[in-house]
């Protein structure tokens, strides 16, 4: 494999690796050759330092149970921040913001009616926007108790009939909202 001037002046280290850009029009033709002397080592950062947001485990946001007084509900947001209350006409909302998740619970006759979360996690592949979905349809009940019902092309939602629950998934905004019936 015949290497260009550019690969054979510049003595390869992890401090003079380079990205494609900065190969230029004249290498455009040929990038497959320099892939692998190159660019390794510039992917392979890429990739490690944001795996947790695409292959995670486990959900970094608290569980809030729905139906359960608002006193702690709030304690449980406590744990990660400073809540801002806001009211409407229609709902009494307490948030926390953070650089890790920011949650929400809706407040109803003194007790938590939803939980409204905004995750990073899985939001930059179709797949871990999926398993996101499943990780927290599960957090509130057994994923085959869920059904997925309708889909307007903003939004998705999925009912528990058993246990009165909906979950209304923002497809765009990627955010999350459980909601408790009958409260």
């Amino acid at each position: 494999m015949e290497k260009c001037s550019c690969y054979q002046s510049r003595s390869i280290t992890s401090q003079s690796t380079h990205s494609l850009r900065s190969l230029g029009r004249m290498h455009a033709g040929r990038l497959r050759h320099y892939a692998p002397h190159v660019c390794a080592r510039y992917w392979k950062v890429i990739c490690q330092r944001n795996t947790n947001i695409i292959w995670f485990r486990k959900l970094k946001s608290p569980h809030v149970p729905l139906g359960i007084p608002i006193e702690d509900g709030l304690a449980i947001l406590k744990k990660i921040g400073n809540p801002v209350f806001s009211e409407s006409d229609k709902e009494r909302q307490y948030k926390v913001s953070n650089s890790a998740c920011n949650v929400a619970i809706y407040e109803t006759n003194g007790f938590v009616s939803s939980a409204w979360y905004d995750d990073p996690i899985g939001r930059f592949w179709n797949l871990g926007r999926q398993k996101k979905v499943n990780l927290y349809l599960s957090r509130y009940d057994v994923i085959s108790n869920w059904e997925a019902r309708l889909n307007n092309g903003y939004i998705q939602f999925y009912f528990n009939d058993a246990l009165g629950l909906s979950m209304a998934y923002g497809l765009h905004k990627d955010v999350i909202r459980f909601n408790k019936q009958g409260i």
